[in-house]
């Protein structure tokens, strides 16, 4: 099992939140590949930093550095556009970048961790949210 971790999950191990650290290592022992991340997720880490001073941003950056980024590919574009329109018909309003952050997940294979209560309902992805 390879597993991709959401932003809410990056930002608990920059803090260094020993219950998210802890969690992720009785995890990994279920996986010899890194864990990974998607562009959006990337990206949205990244944005959180833009009050930051430029030696604060350097140094996020560089947290950035140890985990592969997913960049998108046409399949990545079906899948999103799938979800989209599945959840906005059913009446269940999910954001782009959650769904980004699901068909990455899903085209790849992968589970997410993540903190993030939104992706409960997205039964297309394998998930383990964490408390």
């Amino acid at each position: 099992m390879t597993f991709m971790l959401d932003t809410s999950i990056l930002v608990d191990l920059q803090r260094g939140n020993r219950k998210t650290i802890a969690d992720l290592e009785r995890l990994s022992r279920a996986s010899d590949e890194p864990a990974r991340i998607s562009f959006m997720t990337y990206m949205e880490f990244l944005k959180g930093t833009e009050r930051c001073s430029l030696e604060r941003k350097a140094k996020l950056n560089e947290f950035l550095w140890d985990f592969p980024v997913l960049h998108t590919t046409n399949n990545t574009g079906l899948i999103l556009a799938k979800l989209k329109f599945e959840y906005d018909n059913r009446g269940k309003k999910k954001s782009v970048n959650d769904l980004f952050i699901a068909s990455q997940t899903i085209e790849h294979n992968l589970t997410l961790i993540t903190k993030d209560q939104d992706f409960r309902d997205i039964s297309e992805v394998k998930k383990v949210i964490l408390p």
